[in-house]
């Protein structure tokens, strides 16, 4: 038995610094329109962080779920595509998963993550299944349980860029630790002793 985390190809994504970013400070989400539902359900966290600090949330998904703006909050969509998608990771600021904390959210990938961490993005999310391995608390990001501790740990990333500059040197970092280039001879070194 081998164990493999969820892998990719960290080279699709760009590592860039704080001064190619967009103008304004951006969290950014990666998700489908199922997977909306756990936008929704943390809207007052954003709606709340609308009133504090001056930030876009920018939902790679489908520009459908316009119709499902959180009033107050400067919201950008994209239809997602492999082609612009690590342009737009690269331009943003935090990298966010939000989760409930159900059964189906504690078994799911956190494969956001790692492209978020392959994009030099600090971390913020749910303190919520696999998440808690993926995000090193207070190294590369922050795992947050309640509303609180979402708002104050993207105000902490928007007004002190010491730290910010950390996380995402840590992020890019720990991508590695699932990039395919790592586990590809793994994975072949095992099946080869396996099968012949």
């Amino acid at each position: 038995i081998i164990k493999i985390p969820t892998a990719l190809d960290t080279s699709l994504y760009h590592f860039t610094n704080r001064d190619k970013k967009y103008e304004k400070f951006s969290l950014v989400w990666i998700g489908t329109n199922i997977t909306y539902k756990y936008i929704e359900s943390h809207s007052s966290v954003f709606s709340k962080l609308a009133s504090k600090i001056d930030y876009q949330l920018v939902i790679i998904a489908s520009k459908v779920l316009e119709e499902k703006i959180i009033d107050g909050v400067d919201m950008v969509f994209y239809d997602w595509s492999s082609e612009i998608e690590a342009q737009i990771l690269s331009k943003s600021h935090v990298g966010i998963m939000p989760l409930d904390d159900d059964n189906f959210s504690k078994g799911k990938s956190a494969f956001k993550l790692i492209q978020y961490m392959s994009s030099g993005l600090p971390l913020v999310a749910s303190s919520v299944g696999e998440n808690k391995s993926v995000v090193k608390d207070g190294r590369n990001g922050f795992l947050v349980t309640s509303e609180i501790e979402w708002i104050e740990s993207i105000q902490k990333l928007y007004y002190d860029t010491n730290l910010y500059s950390e996380f995402s040197l840590k992020s890019q970092e720990l991508s590695g630790n699932y990039s395919i280039n790592k586990y590809k001879d793994i994975y072949y070194n095992f099946l080869r002793n396996i099968f012949f």
